[in-house]
């Protein structure tokens, strides 16, 4: 019996080192494949003189899967610093503005082993380390788009430590990791005419689809609609800022045409709403004011007048079918917009008085019909 114990206890502790065993194997295995993963490429992943020692290992976790997305309004990749005089005729030859980024393209970030970092800028660039061996394979044959091949014949230079890394260059340094860029950017403002807005108006209408009011509300391109015939832009206000007015669709009405117009107006601190209607029908937005010749006109309107007057700044006409033209035009008294009929006041006035007796006439000949059943039903 003691014998059938003890055997038992071997046995139980044989399979528990052999458990043992296989999990420090795996976590082995795991390990070394991070490690590889990290190290490849040689250079391309080594993490050096990016911040103190101390950090090196959490950065490195933490750079194996880090992505940037540009989301500025301006951002360019100029040249570094020459540090190698052999490579001063090329490195002069390249344009001090290497790439011009665009809204929503990718920043990679750079690690090299032997420049020393400049605590004021981040090392970054459009095109990924691991795809400029291939961009070299095809340098010859591409289609100089952006100034793409500047920017990798300097990343060349940078390999050779000729020059210091590109620096990325832009209004305010605003970048996101990708994760926030698909959260909150990416399907929003995928379509041409929102990636051109201005990042702060971008902040706004991000709070606007946010609050109750714009919930349900998107921008939709249907049909054979473009950016030009939802978004208005010009000056309202008649600060330096332009404006905006865009059209939302409504979500929970995908077959009417059902839009809500939505008026931003710029300032100093950002952009803020100025108006908004609701329209159930499809609305033509147009613009007051010309350029012809360089020349700016603008379209002479009645505003609750007889005669013509022409606006100090643009406004935005309106246009439904089998509906009188409106515009908008800001007040600055009441910093909001006021909505005016394209018609003289004497016409308005007499149109409101023809429905006025119109529906006079209606109500009499109501009440007549009434009074003509009761007595049909008294005389019954």
């Amino acid at each position: 019996m003691e014998k059938e114990k003890n055997h038992h206890k071997r046995t139980n502790r044989s399979k528990m080192l052999k458990k043992i065993t296989v999990i420090i194997v795996i976590l082995i295995v795991l390990l070394v494949t991070a490690w590889t993963y990290i190290n490849r490429d040689g250079s391309a992943w080594r993490y050096i003189n990016r911040g103190t020692t101390e950090e090196i290992g959490d950065v490195i976790a933490e750079h194996v899967s880090e992505l940037y997305v540009n989301i500025a309004d301006h951002a360019i990749m100029k040249k570094g610093k020459l540090l190698n005089e052999k490579y001063k005729i090329e490195y002069q030859k390249l344009p001090d503005t290497l790439y011009t980024l665009e809204y929503g393209e990718y920043l990679y970030p750079l690690f090299y082993e032997d420049h020393k970092k400049d605590e004021e800028n981040n090392w970054f660039s459009p095109i990924d380390e691991h795809d400029l061996e291939v961009f070299n394979k095809n340098l010859d044959s591409m289609v100089d788009i952006k100034n793409m091949k500047y920017m990798v014949q300097y990343l060349n230079l940078v390999a050779k430590k000729a020059v210091s890394p590109p620096v990325y260059d832009c209004s305010g340094c605003i970048f996101t990791d990708i994760d926030m860029f698909n959260t909150y950017y990416r399907d929003e403002f995928s379509s041409y005419g929102m990636t051109q807005l201005p990042l702060v108006l971008k902040e706004k209408i991000i709070e606007f689809y946010n609050s109750n009011e714009g919930q349900r509300f998107r921008y939709v391109e249907k049909g054979n609609q473009s950016s030009s015939d939802l978004i208005w832009s010009g000056n309202l206000t008649g600060n330096e800022k332009t404006d905006y007015a865009i059209l939302f669709k409504d979500g929970d009405n995908e077959l009417e045409d059902n839009y809500l117009l939505v008026v931003f107006a710029g300032s100093n601190t950002g952009y803020y709403i100025v108006y908004s209607e609701k329209f159930y029908d499809k609305v033509i937005l147009e613009a007051l004011k010309t350029n012809v010749d360089v020349k700016e006109y603008y379209r002479q309107i009645y505003m609750n007048a007889d005669d013509f007057v022409e606006t100090a700044n643009d406004g935005i006409v309106l246009k439904q079918m089998n509906e009188v033209d409106r515009v908008l035009v800001y007040n600055k008294e009441f910093d909001k917009m006021v909505n005016y009929h394209l018609r003289p006041s004497v016409d308005i006035e007499k149109e409101e008085r023809d429905k006025h007796e119109e529906n006079d006439v209606n109500e009499e000949g109501h009440e007549h019909e009434e009074g003509d059943e009761y007595e049909e039903g008294y005389e019954y």
